[in-house]
């Protein structure tokens, strides 16, 4: 399994997990809409974060070649 797979399944597994969060909070609100709301909007949160996570690890495991092309403070071993 290479950089990209395990990212991708860990990836997976977050989704996993923030949808088991949503339906959870989907029973726990019984039909009361401002709760659904509630649910719907931290499970959107919690889906571009993990998005913006997968993107920017998927990016610092790139090979050499194409880390070339990130800006200097993305690059991997690079300090901040």
């Amino acid at each position: 399994m290479n950089d990209t797979d395990i990212i991708q399944s860990a990836y997976a597994d977050v989704l996993t997990r923030l949808f088991s969060v949503y339906f959870s909070a989907l029973v726990a609100a019984a039909g009361d809409a401002s709760a659904e709301a509630q649910a719907a909007d931290a499970f959107q949160a919690g889906l571009a974060l993990a998005r913006k996570a997968r993107d920017a690890a998927s990016a610092m495991a790139a090979p050499p070649k194409a880390q070339a092309a990130l800006p200097p403070g993305r690059r991997s071993g690079h300090p901040r």
